[in-house]
């Protein structure tokens, strides 16, 4: 859709769901479709031409461009890292379920899953896990050397981007 006049300048019929919402990065449009089989697509903005796709299971939460990778959390709890170039699969990493997209955490990534939080290498090794600070469901904010999130029980909550260690933490009125 033209920004500036609101008319469609293309689309693309998907045969599922949209629970890994769209990302639109340089010349691309990357979108993750519940069926068939969970498809990652990259499709080409100009005009919405498929580039690549690639079955890599339903997605959980948002898609997250990081680092040069194009990262995937789905429904069976893994954390997919895909080239955004070629739909190339660079590794996997069991984490659990997440409901909120991966964030570069300095040099790596972070991920937070209903009980726990990650912080991977650019390689998908696993550099430091911790215990959530409660149920995190929506997506963490960079703020400087701090990763900013919210609970579901009222909590707001920085941690360290270089370790997960709690920064601060501070209890909302619901």
């Amino acid at each position: 859709i033209s920004l500036d006049s609101g008319t469609v300048r293309w689309g693309f019929r998907l045969t599922g769901a949209v629970f890994g919402g769209v990302i639109r990065a340089d010349s691309s449009v990357y979108v993750a479709s519940v069926r068939p089989e969970g498809n990652v697509l990259a499709l080409r903005a100009t005009n919405g031409h498929k580039r690549w796709s690639v079955k890599v299971g339903a997605a959980s939460a948002p898609l997250a461009l990081v680092h040069g990778l194009l990262l995937v959390p789905t429904r069976q709890g893994r954390l997919v890292a895909l080239s955004p170039v070629s739909g190339m699969m660079f590794w996997q990493r069991t984490v659990g379920y997440a409901r909120s997209p991966a964030i570069a955490a300095g040099p790596g990534i972070a991920i937070a899953t209903l009980d726990s939080m990650f912080l991977l290498g650019a390689d998908g090794r696993v550099l430091r896990r911790r215990s959530a600070p409660g149920a995190m469901i929506a997506a963490w904010h960079e703020a400087g050397p701090l990763l900013v999130g919210a609970t579901a029980d009222s909590v707001v909550v920085a941690v360290h981007a270089a370790d997960l260690s709690t920064a601060w933490s501070t209890r909302l009125d619901a």
